[in-house]
């Protein structure tokens, strides 16, 4: 029986989804948040056609983001330690294993699929935007899933808790040596010079007068330094 919190959605590729309470607010913000980037990347366009480009905005990031779980979907399938649902929480995706029992390679597995597909993605997305940049309209459509790509992959890669990296860090150095605890050691080693490099990026644009991208690496080390040293990969509540 399903938490009374949980409510089923739909299938994705054969597994459920399901979404908390919690979710609507989530993908409002998200939305608020896409409309506030349609206006920073687009000043001087009309409300209207800011509008517009939020809702593209919003799209392509949601959409980047099914793929990107697609591949965790089927990857932790191909391993033998199948995804049991996606949980919808405050507007993000997670992936839910009941069955933690499994190898350091079935974890590597699972972690591994979402940043192969989003890599080939943005593999793919550079050259059609190469191609299409100075083409209008399909100019912003290219650079938007480029960077929609490009930016989930980031996130992906970002060795704190709960994101990809991370998990395949710790299974993969726990493989290696034999010691889950030595596994987690190394996730809080690379997690911190993460967010040291994000403070160091944030003073260098600072200094450049960066404003706005020194603001986004500070929220970036104020999230990682949240997941890192007290959610340690857990979900808000």
């Amino acid at each position: 029986m399903l938490p009374p919190t949980d409510f089923f959605v739909t299938n994705l590729d054969g597994t459920p989804v399901l979404a908390q309470e919690n979710t609507l607010p989530g993908l409002l913000g998200t939305i608020g948040l896409s409309y506030v980037v349609a206006r920073l990347y687009r000043p001087h366009w009309s409300r209207l056609a800011q509008l517009v480009l939020a809702a593209i905005w919003f799209g392509a990031f949601e959409l980047s983001y099914v793929l990107h779980t697609l591949g965790h979907i089927q990857s932790a399938r191909q391993i033998g330690a199948p995804m049991d649902s996606v949980l919808l929480t405050w507007g993000l995706q997670s992936n839910v294993y009941h069955n933690e029992d499994v190898t350091a390679r079935q974890h590597v597995g699972r972690a591994a699929g979402g940043p192969i597909v989003t890599s080939l993605l943005v593999a793919t997305a550079m050259p059609f935007y190469a191609l299409l940049r100075r083409v209008p309209l399909l100019k912003e459509l290219s650079e938007i899933w480029l960077f929609c790509n490009a930016f989930n992959l980031g996130v992906a890669l970002m060795p704190i808790p709960h994101f990809d990296a991370a998990s395949i860090l710790k299974w993969t150095t726990a493989q290696r040596s034999g010691e889950v605890a030595l596994g987690d050691e190394a996730v809080q080693k690379a997690g911190s010079l993460a967010i040291a490099g994000l403070f160091g990026a944030a003073s260098l644009l600072v200094l450049r007068g960066q404003w706005r991208a020194a603001i986004g690496s500070l929220i970036g080390a104020s999230i990682a330094i949240a997941d890192l040293f007290a959610l340690k990969g857990r979900l808000p509540g």
